[in-house]
């Protein structure tokens, strides 16, 4: 071949591969386009989902990591697949979460109801079972909780009987303007399967719950660590990207893959974990599409799998729905009787009983059990606590006492003093 036949092969191999690499990233941005459209459309689901749902336990076989490695492990665990990983039940040692949940992903309001049994690390008895309610009507969170050792579930109201039974139950109520414990918040809506909810995704728990699906992708492409969106002849598209490797060890990012099925209206029905490395996913969530409504698909039921330690859980959603104008009322948990409430807003705390509450002994229960200092004057314009004026007014009648307190020991000092320099 002469020399001119081999710059013209290599000036028509180049050419084929920059069309090639166009052809590839048009291909890539049009399938982007589509999820947009996709995640665009799913975000607009108006109305609150309403459902119930079952929490169980999931357990599989233990990899050889010891002997085999993980990258064999991990293969083999693959291998044997889903079917592996067997549903403990409720009565077992892992115990059961259950209840019946209202989530408006618009407005962000939501109510929990929750009944569970787990088990009690080093406590008193080998289970405590709990009632749960969560609510959040878009201004006011309110929490209430009960719980007892054991694996029967306490009353609601507490009664001189049940107070007998074992350890004294306990039963609180909070009401507050931000988030009480916002670890038991993200495990609820973990546990309960909204995190799935168009629209939006659970990464593990490495991101706040709920997290955006639509703002989450469209950070990954503005931080540029998109990886490759593919789409296969089922209309089934993976966007995977690259994330941070939470391992000090190791320097390389994890690979997570999200999969969307547009057969389902394009949702969400997989999300998977590849640690640095390895070919096959550590992690996964497997969600099974399910109707809300006509034509609008959502999770049925979701999987966790950690396929490298052989456990997981699994999430039944039942009686899904999608309603719509719900009372506010409905997102708001009522504290029944006999219940200890510490209302962080108007800085109270009662027991819920007949009558009419005694807000000034609310106020001092208030402050004897958050350590508040108390006010000492009110300013119509400023919220409770110090004013200024209050604080410069005490301190200086605390220095005025302060004085006339060293003034009198010094005289009583000097007068002893010359008593006994004349004796």
């Amino acid at each position: 071949m002469t020399k001119k036949r081999c710059v013209l092969v290599l000036m028509v191999l180049a050419c084929w591969g920059l069309s090639s690499i166009a052809n590839a990233a048009d291909k890539q941005s049009d399938i982007q386009q589509r999820l947009d459209a996709i995640l665009n459309e799913r975000a607009a689901i108006t109305g609150v989902y309403a459902w119930d749902f079952e929490l169980l336990a999931l357990k599989g076989q233990l990899p050889d990591i010891a002997n085999q490695g993980p990258a064999a492990a991990l293969k083999e665990a693959h291998q044997n697949g889903l079917a592996s990983f067997k549903e403990q039940p409720k009565t077992g040692e892992k115990g059961y979460t259950s209840g019946n949940a209202l989530f408006d992903c618009n407005a962000g309001r939501f109510y929990l109801n929750v009944e569970s049994v787990t088990k009690w690390v080093n406590g008193a008895a080998p289970h405590v079972a709990q009632r749960i309610r969560w609510g959040f009507d878009g201004e006011t969170y309110s929490m209430w909780t009960r719980s007892r050792q054991g694996t029967s579930l306490p009353p609601q109201e507490i009664t001189p009987a049940d107070s007998n039974h074992g350890t004294r139950s306990i039963a609180e109520g909070e009401i507050s303007k931000t988030v009480p414990s916002a670890d038991t918040y993200r495990a609820y809506l973990s546990t309960s399967g909204a995190c799935f909810l168009p629209p939006f995704v659970n990464l593990f728990g490495k991101e706040p719950l709920p997290t955006n699906l639509k703002e989450f992708i469209a950070s990954r492409i503005s931080s540029k660590s998109v990886l490759a969106v593919t789409e296969n002849k089922d209309g089934i598209i993976e966007f995977s990207f690259g994330y941070p490797n939470a391992s000090p060890q190791s320097t390389k990012p994890d690979k997570i893959v999200f999969t969307f099925d547009q057969r389902h209206g394009g949702m969400l029905t997989r999300v998977s974990k590849f640690s640095a490395g390895m070919p096959h996913a550590i992690e996964e969530y497997l969600i099974e599409p399910g109707e809300w409504g006509a034509g609008i698909w959502g999770p049925a039921q979701v999987t966790y799998v950690n396929w490298l330690n052989g456990f997981g859980s699994r999430a039944k959603l039942t009686q899904r729905k999608i309603r719509q104008d719900v009372d506010a009322k409905e997102f708001r948990v009522e504290m029944p009787m006999g219940t200890m409430v510490n209302d962080n807003i108007n800085k109270l705390s009662y027991i819920v009983a007949d009558g009419s509450i005694d807000e000034a002994q609310a106020k001092e229960r208030y402050v004897a059990a958050h350590n508040v200092v108390p006010v000492l004057s009110h300013d119509a314009n400023q919220a409770d606590g110090f004013t200024l004026k209050a604080l410069s007014a005490w301190a200086k009648t605390m220095i005025a006492i302060c004085l006339v307190i060293l003034i009198g020991m010094t005289v009583i000092g000097i007068r002893r003093f010359r008593r006994g320099s004349t004796a």
